[in-house]
């Protein structure tokens, strides 16, 4: 749903389709592996305990606003992501 903003915000299409193997591919800067890390810990919690080894990295690369404001993202997107799971929502095509 959100490939073409992110694609229209500068994010290459290779790092969108390597997206869900991000710990795998070498093309994640530090930052964004510190991220893309904090968000499975947050979107899993349940399993991770929002690990120290999955915050650690952020404190290095972000300041105490930036990871909150990290965070309150990862939340919103889980959020909605269970309403739109739990509402059965359907992604409509893109008009022509």
């Amino acid at each position: 749903m959100h490939s073409q903003a992110a694609i229209r915000a500068g994010v290459s299409e290779r790092k969108l389709i390597l997206l869900n193997g991000w710990d795998e591919a070498a093309i994640w800067s530090e930052r964004e592996r510190a991220a893309l890390g904090w968000a499975d810990a947050v979107t899993k919690i349940g399993e991770s305990r929002a690990a120290d080894t999955a915050y650690d990295p952020l404190v290095d690369l972000f300041d105490q606003k930036e990871i909150a404001d990290l965070t309150m993202l990862i939340g919103l997107m889980n959020l909605w992501n269970r309403l739109a799971i739990a509402m059965r929502y359907q992604i409509r095509p893109e008009a022509s």
